[in-house]
């Protein structure tokens, strides 16, 4: 309204600049013009920008980053849907015990019988197969659908333990890079510092230039470790975002798990219990019952059987009609013999009896390595908490006595040489003390998930979303 005005007024002074004799119209027309010409030229308002998810702030925590990754895991979803069909297959299995219906239709053709159309004269049959004995065919096949069931439900808890780790250990691997790149960016600042007090002591007279040259040098090994390091927490940082969905920012501190590995006085059978073990245990019964199946097949099986058919019957010596159509229905019993190709029959009973070999030593593979990571914690763990605590007071004195050689260099009672060799052992301390540190959250967590109890000790139910 603004502009209409403004337009307005410049118009009117413009037809008042021109004469007196401008009539009113003619202004009225340039007002007109004007107005549809702002019209025309109006800008369009620029659109909204797009929505973006907010970022949920629990996701800088561990127990966030778990629950995210779980609702992020393909591995996951492709599990649930794997349970899903498991559940199809067993009504599929079932129906095995219901009875089986067959129909064909079709039709003859007659030069007699034109006016029955491109069909011809019809023909059907329907047939209704009840099993009655199939050596247990059937209840093997059942059998086997549950055990695969139960083999797939706990593959989907197995799937949230594993998910859970990797997305735990994506969290550790950035928090220990991000102390080692401070641990770099401190052992920068401290080279810089020496070239600082190189240039001081040379303008004094007390060193030469040789050693400004000298702390030039370790300042730029410095400064390549701390590239060094930094591209290797941009990469931890893009295996975050791939386990969790989310660019990691402030993480909190890793929680100690309460993982109570003196309690458990069998290890072995501990880790037969955890969802990966028990997985693999249900497939070998589940093979199990694949055999007794195989065996079923190469018997006959009873069936009873009842049809009702409607087909072509040329008995009548009529010319003009030389077919009719008879129906009849009746019931039975039936022995059906299996269909043998070769030693084909004989060979599918080898393959499931190997089947359930296989899943039988797939169990004892997944129970070895889970017992593996429970003894690598409980083995290792003690030793990297000592090495914590010596590394930690080595540190403190490593830092004094820096400070010491730092006032001693000003007085030219220290060489440049004697500066970088305290400060080599500061950031080996420090580098190794962090490594240290979260090896100790690694194995921890390694071991939780091993016999199952990750969520659990993280306090996060199976399938629970991102908060």
């Amino acid at each position: 309204m603004l502009i209409d005005s403004l337009l307005v007024a410049v118009a009117l002074h413009g037809c008042s600049s021109v004469g007196n004799d401008t009539p009113p119209e003619m202004a009225a027309a340039v007002v007109t013009r004007a107005v549809a010409s702002e019209k025309v030229v109006a800008k369009k308002e620029a659109p909204a920008p797009p929505l973006v998810a907010d970022r949920p702030l629990s996701l800088d925590t561990m127990r966030g980053a778990v629950s995210a990754a779980l609702d992020y895991s393909s591995s996951v979803r492709r599990a649930g849907s794997q349970l899903a069909l498991s559940g199809v297959n067993i009504d599929i299995a079932r129906a095995g015990y219901q009875p089986t219906l067959q129909g064909s239709a079709g039709g003859i053709k007659h030069s007699a019988y034109r006016n029955l159309g491109v069909a011809g004269l019809p023909d059907f049959q329907f047939t209704v197969s009840q099993p009655l004995y199939d050596w247990g065919k059937t209840d093997a096949d059942v059998d086997r659908a549950h055990a695969e069931s139960e083999a797939a439900g706990l593959e989907l808890a197995a799937e949230h333990e594993k998910a859970a780790l990797e997305a735990a250990q994506a969290y550790i691997s950035v928090k220990r890079n991000e102390a080692i790149v401070r641990a770099a960016q401190d052992n920068l600042s401290a080279h810089e510092r020496f070239t600082k007090l190189a240039k001081e002591r040379a303008k004094g007279g007390v060193g030469d230039h040789s050693e400004v040259e000298l702390a030039g040098v370790h300042q730029s090994e410095a400064a390549s470790e701390l590239e060094n390091v930094n591209g290797q927490l941009r990469n931890a940082r893009s295996v975050f975002l791939s386990k969790v969905g989310y660019e990691p920012k402030q993480l909190a501190d890793i929680p100690d798990l309460n993982l109570a590995l003196g309690d458990i006085t069998d290890v072995r059978a501990e880790a037969s219990l955890a969802p990966a073990a028990s997985a693999s245990l249900a497939k070998g019964r589940a093979a199990e019952h694949a055999v007794a199946s195989a065996k079923a097949e190469l018997f006959p099986k009873l069936t009873a059987e009842g049809f009702v058919r409607q087909y072509p019957n040329n008995s009548y010596a009529n010319s003009q009609y030389p077919y009719t159509r008879t129906t009849d229905a009746g019931v039975g019993l039936r022995l059906v013999a299996p269909t043998f190709v070769g030693l084909s029959n004989f060979k599918r009973v080898e393959a499931a009896h190997l089947q359930a070999d296989s899943a039988q030593w797939a169990a004892e593979t997944t129970i070895r390595k889970a017992v593996e990571d429970v003894r690598a914690f409980q083995d290792k763990a003690p030793t990297l908490r000592s090495q914590v605590s010596i590394l930690e007071a080595q540190l403190r004195k490593a830092k004094a006595l820096r400070k010491i050689y730092e006032d001693q260099f000003l007085l030219g009672e220290r060489t440049l040489t004697d500066l970088a060799s305290v400060q080599g052992d500061v950031y080996r301390i420090e580098r190794n003390g962090a490594e240290a540190r979260y090896a100790i959250s690694d194995l921890q967590y390694s071991a939780a998930s091993a016999l199952g109890r990750l969520l659990q000790l993280l306090d996060i139910a199976a399938g629970e979303q991102k908060k």
